[in-house]
């Protein structure tokens, strides 16, 4: 239970550092999974932080604990591939971390059997006596010049610097020991002493054991095999069976860690897809009140359209009304005006004589109605004619006289 707690602050522990990381910290987080084989969870914790968007200086740092992760597995051009990236990054970043990237460079150089290149660097580093370098760094540095003094068969300035190495790491982190030991039992083999050779690989099992690395009791155990095998002496059986029982009990742990990995990554992804989920259904919420609203407002503004065109239509009608009425008030009073006018100019016979006009009777048959000749009739129409100004017959049914 204390692990998987463990190993979760360490995959979510990154929002902690979002804005204010600290570099020791992590730097001994990563180092201490690396030395375990959990390699896979050092590379997560190291992805969150740089997804972040960390400063440059932030980054080249991160970016270097990642090139170390990838030496710790030999994948040496990866990691070749992010010291690069880490130096493009690191121009405002501390003579620390300017140096801590050129030491690294020397040690996947040197992992990688680059030793002339490493070198190089090396010597660069110790003329500027290891500026700015952790005792740990410097203790990996000399060790790497006492193997090199080894493959050019200086065994004593081989054997000389290998304990400088160990007195730098005793004060630093004894843990680390093994390392250098194993470079030791190499140079010891070689030079024909076995015991001391096997009292160092037994030291330093204890001290592996101890700090539960197994990739060092590995490490140790292998060197010490290969002394063995090399001086044909019959206990190397009993290593090579030693070495494959560590390397399945490594495989197994490291198996388990993917494991665990893929089981958080999958809650992750679940916790995620949830999250989504809850996001989509917000979106709907969202849009279909959006929708609502805007079906409210077209439905708001078309129904004022309508009462706006239907007022119009009420004012223009009322208008029409009020046109009409006038109208008819003035036809009326025209048409009271008119025949106030006949009845006073014209006698009753004249007016009855307009009404039989108006009927469209000829000059005989209003003669016939009114027992009059019809010389007479045209007496009275001329008459007619002369009181309503008229010329003939064609006008006055023009003006439409009505009695």
């Amino acid at each position: 239970m204390r692990e998987k707690l463990y190993l979760f602050i360490v995959l979510f522990s990154a929002n902690l550092f979002c804005q204010n990381i600290i570099y020791e910290d992590i730097s001994k987080e990563i180092s201490k999974l690396n030395r375990s084989g959990r390699y896979v969870e050092s590379q997560k914790r190291l992805s969150l932080l740089i997804e972040k968007n960390p400063t440059d200086i932030e980054k080249s740092h991160l970016i270097l604990l990642l090139a170390q992760t990838y030496r710790s597995i030999n994948d040496y051009n990866t990691a070749l591939k992010y010291l690069k990236e880490a130096k493009a990054n690191s121009e405002h970043s501390s003579e620390k971390v300017k140096s801590e990237i050129q030491a690294e460079f020397a040690f996947v150089y040197f992992d990688n059997h680059q030793y002339e290149e490493s070198e190089k660097i090396m010597h660069k580093i110790a003329l500027e006596n290891y500026k700015s370098l952790s005792t740990i760094d410097m203790a990996y540095l000399i060790m790497q010049q006492g193997y090199v003094s080894y493959l050019k068969k200086n065994y004593s300035d081989s054997e000389k610097r290998y304990k400088q190495s160990i007195a730098l790491m005793r004060k630093s982190n004894s843990c680390d020991l093994p390392v250098v030991h194993g470079k030791q039992i190499e140079l010891l083999g070689k030079i024909g002493k076995l015991y001391e050779a096997e009292k160092i690989y037994e030291e330093s099992m204890k001290i592996a054991e101890s700090c539960k690395i197994i990739k060092y009791q590995m490490y140790v155990t292998d060197e010490y095999k290969k002394v063995l095998i090399r001086l044909k002496n019959p206990k190397a059986i009993l290593y090579i069976q030693k070495y494959d029982s560590l390397n399945a009990q490594f495989d197994r742990d490291h198996k388990l860690s993917l494991m665990y990995i893929e089981n958080i990554e999958q809650e992750q992804k679940s916790k995620k897809t949830l999250q989504n989920k809850d996001f989509i259904k917000s979106i709907i919420y969202g849009l279909s009140v959006i929708l609502f609203l805007i079906i409210i407002y077209i439905i708001t503004k078309k129904n004022k359209k309508t009462n706006l065109e239907k007022q119009k239509i009420e004012e223009e009608l009322v208008k029409m009304k009020e046109q009409l009425s006038q109208y008819l008030q003035v036809e009326h009073f025209s048409s009271s005006e008119q025949k106030n006018f006949y009845h006073e100019k014209l006698t009753e016979r004249q007016i009855e004589l307009i009404s039989y006009l108006e009927k469209g009777y000829s000059n005989k048959e209003i003669a016939d109605k009114m027992f009059i000749t019809e010389a007479t009739v045209k007496y009275h129409i001329k008459n007619i004619y002369e009181i309503l100004e008229l010329k003939n017959r064609k006008e006055f049914f023009a003006k439409k006289v009505k009695i």
